[in-house]
C-alpha cells in the first residue's frame, strides 16, 4: 500500500462512547516543513562562526513535495513508513481484540467502541507515519548540527520552532556521548527570538 506525508489532525480518542480528540497532541506533520528547511540549510552550508544562517519559507510545502525532499536525505524513508504503518495496524488490531474480549462491555459498546476505531483507522495510520518520518527527521537534524560544530540556532517565536527545539535537545542528549543544550528567549534586530544553544 502506497503511502505518503499529509496532515491528519489532532490525537484522537476512541472509546465506548464516541470519538474524542485531544488538541495538545498535534500530529507531527506541521513540523517536518521546519526540519527539512533546517537541514536543507545546514547541506547547503551556510555556516558562520558556529551559527546556523537560514531563511524560513512563509508558504509550507505540499507532502508530495515534502516527501521528495526528504527522499534526498533519507533514501530508505518508504521502509520507514511502512514499518509505521504495520506496527499501528498491528495496535489496531491488539486493541480491537481486547474490545471484542472485554466482559465488562455490554454488545453494544463493543459494537460502538469497534466502529469508532475502524472509522478512524486511516487517520490514526496517517499520524503514526508522519511521527516516524518526524523522529528520523529530528535524528538527523541532531546529529548534523553536533557534525558540523554548530554552537546554536535561533529560531522565530513561533509555536512550531518550539516544539522543534524540544525534541532536538531529548535527541541530542540521547546520543553517545551526549550533546547538552538548553534554550532560552533572546531579542534580536527583528524581535523575541529562541535560541538553541549546543554545548559543544
Amino acid at each position: 500500500m502506497h503511502h505518503t506525508l499529509q496532515y491528519a489532525g489532532p490525537k484522537p480518542i476512541c472509546s465506548k462512547y464516541g470519538i474524542l480528540f485531544d488538541y495538545a497532541k498535534e500530529d507531527r506533520f506541521i513540523y517536518l516543513d521546519t526540519l527539512i528547511q533546517l537541514i536543507e540549510a545546514l547541506d547547503t552550508r551556510t555556516l558562520r562562526e558556529g551559527t546556523l544562517h537560514f531563511g524560513i519559507k512563509r508558504e509550507p510545502l505540499e507532502g508530495s513535495v515534502l516527501l521528495g525532499k526528504i527522499e534526498k536525505h533519507v533514501p530508505d524513508v518508504t521502509r520507514i513508513m511502512e514499518n509505521a504503518v504495520a506496527d499501528t495496524e498491528i495496535f489496531l488490531h491488539e486493541t480491537m481484540e481486547w474490545t471484542q474480549t472485554n466482559e465488562q462491555m455490554s454488545s453494544i459498546e463493543k459494537e460502538v467502541w469497534l466502529k469508532n476505531i475502524a472509522l478512524m483507522k486511516e487517520y490514526v495510520v496517517q499520524r503514526a507515519v508522519n511521527k516516524a518520518v518526524y523522529y528520523i527527521l529530528i535524528d538527523m537534524l541532531g546529529e548534523r548540527l553536533r557534525d558540523g560544530h554548530v554552537h546554536y540556532i535561533v529560531f522565530p517565536m513561533h509555536r512550531n520552532f518550539h516544539h522543534v527545539a524540544k525534541s532536538l535537545g531529548n535527541a541530542l542528549a540521547k546520543q553517545k556521548p551526549p550533546v547538552p543544550s538548553y534554550a532560552e528567549i533572546v531579542e534580536t534586530k527583528e524581535g523575541m527570538a529562541l535560541k538553541f544553544n549546543l554545548t559543544l
